[in-house]
């Protein structure tokens, strides 16, 4: 019964709780005033994870939460691509997520995100059944054909309650018109759906077509995580049209996943500030070039309430840019605001219903904020929806401390820990260490190049080699090298964190502690941080 004790004190809404069947009768539900407690000793774990899930999306639609998102909103679904050529699929891509883009600058509309509209790409499913998957009130389609220098594209916006078009347009183009066809679509859009301009809608600064095509095919690759095409399409679109703004966004967004992912990280943080530096002579106010400042503000120049303040600005002005809410989750962990780094988490959600990777990082969060129940209920989905979650469910198998499920994890295929592979070595190190296998911990230490790895993550080989000096010394050559990971679990040092629960000798070192101070992320320099108000 301790789970259900835990489940009243902390406000838990949805507690798992394993039980024998001599505690209870056989089939009894629980209901503790609003809290619910599921029991698995009938069920299999199949059931009892479609239990599980089914009791927290009925409580998420009863707060409200779900329903949210209906205000005004819409989801931009792909075009579909009506050339006799497969291989513009490219084109009719761009040409819709430019439109969606577009849209998410009016804060008063909510915008679905790409990676969950697009997934209906292809899909014939009636558009009420789409809108309501997504969340939203109305959906674009439409189409493009694309023939020597003219285009084609036809649009229609759809009112999901009843399936009827709102309007229904064709555009018959010479190919160098369609920035002014994609301005007339967003204006049209906004019109019907009486969202408040404050001024005319901003003129588009306008590319050679050859140079937008290399940017869209640049989009197109990085979708696909082929980022090496990507930066290169950038380039030959940066080489076309030296003032090429959306090009220098897309350098930069490429170059930071390298950064986070641990790729050259030095090389690929020096490419991001020389692009920031090239966009900044033209566009001065660009969001991710505003973005990108701030993240130079934080990490190496420890400006840390004005890196905080842009950051805030950025996302009052732009509540569904998914790319800047998810940067300031790492800043949000950095200062020990989990609460606000779950709700930016659940907010990219709402935006991205679909996307199985919003879901594993919203139950991470939960991880962290010890709401394990939740949590699972994330990760499950985000498997679910067939993404691989190994890296997370690891992590929440060390925050319950059940190291039998930190093994299972651990022994899953590599590739299911999807980009977080380089992660799998030192954390099956660490469910030796955990399990106090010295044996094993020496068998896979022995097989690990700390050489591949950053400071971070050699800080952490350190640890498990008992290395705690060492340790210390590699964690603070993170920060002073401005790595990312470094910052936001420097926080999960404190009670009930993760680091300490992994670590906690070192968590309590006096120099540990002491480095915290010299960084300003000791408890009594964060809690001075203040954060502006937020849209959710």
């Amino acid at each position: 019964m301790d789970e259900i004790n835990y489940a009243l004190d902390a406000n838990k809404s949805t507690i798992a709780v394993h039980l024998e069947s001599i505690e209870l009768s056989p089939g009894m539900r629980l209901r503790l005033n609003s809290h619910q407690a599921i029991l698995k000793f009938e069920l299999n774990e199949k059931e009892y994870k479609e239990k599980l899930l089914a009791s927290a999306l009925q409580q998420e639609s009863s707060s409200g939460t779900a329903s949210r998102i209906k205000g005004n909103s819409i989801a931009v679904l792909p075009f579909v691509n009506m050339s006799s050529d497969a291989d513009q699929e490219y084109f009719s891509d761009g040409i819709s997520e430019d439109i969606l883009n577009g849209l998410v600058n009016f804060p008063d509309l909510k915008v679905i995100a790409r990676s969950s509209s697009f997934q209906f790409k292809g899909d014939n499913q009636d558009i009420r059944q789409i809108g309501r998957k997504l969340n939203v009130n109305h959906v674009l389609e439409g189409s493009v054909r694309k023939a020597g220098n003219r285009v084609r594209i036809t649009t229609q916006l759809i009112q999901v309650s009843d399936g009827s078009h709102v309007w229904s347009e064709r555009y018959d183009r010479e190919l160098t018109d369609v920035f002014e066809v994609q301005d007339e679509v967003t204006e049209k859009i906004l019109t019907s759906l009486n969202v408040h301009l404050a001024s005319e809608l901003p003129t588009r600064r306008e590319t050679n077509i050859d140079a937008y095509q290399a940017f869209l095919m640049g989009k197109f690759q990085h979708h696909r995580s082929n980022l090496g095409d990507a930066i290169q399409y950038f380039k030959d679109a940066i080489f076309l049209d030296e003032a090429y703004e959306d090009a220098y966004v897309g350098l930069i967004e490429a170059h930071l996943d390298y950064v986070l992912v641990g790729v050259n990280p030095e090389a690929n943080k020096q490419l991001v500030g020389q692009y920031s530096m090239s966009l900044r002579a033209f566009s001065p106010e660009q969001p991710v070039l505003q973005m990108a400042i701030a993240m130079q503000q934080f990490y190496v120049l420890r400006e840390y309430q004005s890196a905080i303040d842009t950051f805030a600005r950025l996302i009052n002005e732009l509540p569904d840019d998914d790319g800047i809410i998810f940067q300031f989750v790492f800043i949000c962990n950095a200062i020990g605001r989990i609460d606000l780094s779950l709700a930016c988490q659940r907010h990219r959600v709402q935006i991205d219903p679909l996307n199985p990777k919003a879901h594993a990082n919203v139950g991470h969060s939960y991880t962290r904020s010890g709401q394990y129940g939740q949590a699972l209920i994330s990760l499950d989905r985000a498997e679910t929806m067939g993404n691989p979650v190994a890296f997370f469910s690891a992590m929440l198998a060390v925050g319950v401390g059940d190291f039998d499920a930190l093994q299972k994890q651990v022994n899953r295929d590599v590739s299911d820990w999807t980009y977080l592979h380089k992660w799998h070595p030192t954390i099956t190190g660490l469910c030796a260490y955990l399990k106090k296998d010295d044996e094993k911990l020496n068998e896979i230490l022995a097989g690990i190049n700390k050489d591949d790895y950053p400071f971070y993550e050699r800080s952490f080989i350190a640890n498990l080699e008992g290395e705690t000096e060492l340790a210390i010394d590699l964690y603070a050559g993170a920060l002073e090298a401005s790595e990312i990971m470094a910052f936001s679990e420097v926080q999960a040092q404190v009670d009930g964190g993760l680091l300490r629960k992994m670590f906690p000798d070192f968590c309590d070192h006096p120099r540990f502690q002491q480095m915290l101070v010299e960084y300003k992320l000791d408890q009594d320099s964060i809690s001075r941080l203040t954060i502006p108000s937020l849209p959710f």
